[in-house]
């Protein structure tokens, strides 16, 4: 059976006077003024992940930008014209291949009045499935009462939010052996998940389509020991008045766990219809074959497709 993979990443390259970029021979991206890093082909060109994607039945694939791209330390105005240009170019791409890919935008959540603007531009006009956006915003984090229009005009115009962890909590501690990746985005994605919840957003906005990559992080993980402090504490209750897990399978996953008793639990918990699959392509701590993975696990062509309509539900496809 053809899968939906949810959880793609595309790095357009946006060279203007003002942020020059390029890619050279060795495969090594220049952004603006930041340091040279070596990409995967396929983050650059369309054509390596639609092979890829061929070999492996993957039928679909929503494109996010690249975390490279999630620029929050520009000022609003860098930030406003970067993301315009991002999005043209994404946009552009994409269209070459209407058979494989759709996107989502890259916002200037530096600025809620322009990233409302971007938002319906790219919903409206250049056809995007959705957004995008870091865990916090420069520290800022995603409950604060300035993203209030922010979260409005995503209801208003029905479409899902990948968060995406950057700047994660505790960066200093986290350099040393991978730990940055390995445990730091997942557990930022987790705190930025619980400050939906705990901040009010989840309550105030019930019909908000917010997926958390990387399996949900520690979220489905963490349920009882919110509950409890829930029940014991005061704090926790100021915005919250039935216990925080209730709002755990509000969230959309993706099935990136690694493991299969971890897939296995986040579905017990939140269950399949708020799951599907992600492989985080063309990055190498994503799942390079779902196949071998998601696929065996759940052994069940049914429960398959299952994870593709909510795939397809969530992006209209």
């Amino acid at each position: 059976m053809a899968i939906i993979d949810i959880h793609g990443h595309f790095m357009p390259i946006v060279n203007e006077p003002w942020y020059p970029a390029s890619v050279d021979e060795a495969g090594m991206l220049k952004m603006g003024n930041r340091p040279a890093m070596k990409v995967n082909p396929g983050l650059i060109d369309l054509s390596k992940q639609v092979e890829a994607m061929e070999k492996l039945g993957v039928s679909f694939r929503i494109l996010h930008p690249a975390p490279q791209s999630i620029l929050y330390n520009l000022s609003a105005d860098e930030s406003i014209r970067f993301c315009r240009a991002f999005n043209d170019k994404m946009a552009e791409e994409v269209k070459k291949y209407p058979k494989y890919f759709a996107a989502t935008a890259n916002l200037p959540m530096m600025s809620t009045e322009a990233a409302v603007a971007e938002l319906t531009r790219c919903v409206q006009e250049l056809g995007m499935k959705g957004a995008q956006i870091g865990s916090n915003i420069m520290g800022k984090e995603l409950d604060d009462p300035s993203l209030i229009p922010f979260w409005e005009k995503v209801v208003e115009l029905d479409v899902p939010i990948l968060m995406h962890s950057t700047n994660p909590a505790g960066g200093e501690r986290l350099r040393d052996f991978y730990l940055a990746n390995m445990i730091g985005n997942r557990f930022e994605v987790t705190l930025a998940s619980c400050r939906l919840i705990f901040g009010g957003i989840m309550d105030r906005f019930p019909t908000l389509k917010i997926i958390v990559g990387q399996g949900g992080g520690y979220l489905p993980y963490a349920a009882g020991r919110m509950d409890h402090a829930w029940r014991v504490e005061e704090a926790p209750k100021k915005n919250v008045k039935v216990p925080p897990s209730t709002y755990i399978p509000k969230f959309y996953y993706d099935s990136i766990t690694q493991r299969e008793s971890e897939f296995h639990y986040l579905v017990s918990q939140v269950g399949l219809d708020q799951v599907a699959v992600g492989m985080d392509a063309p990055y190498d701590m994503g799942d390079p074959n779902p196949n071998e993975t998601v696929v065996k696990w759940l052994n069940d062509d049914a429960k398959l497709e299952r994870l593709n309509n909510t795939a397809g539900r969530l992006f209209k496809l």
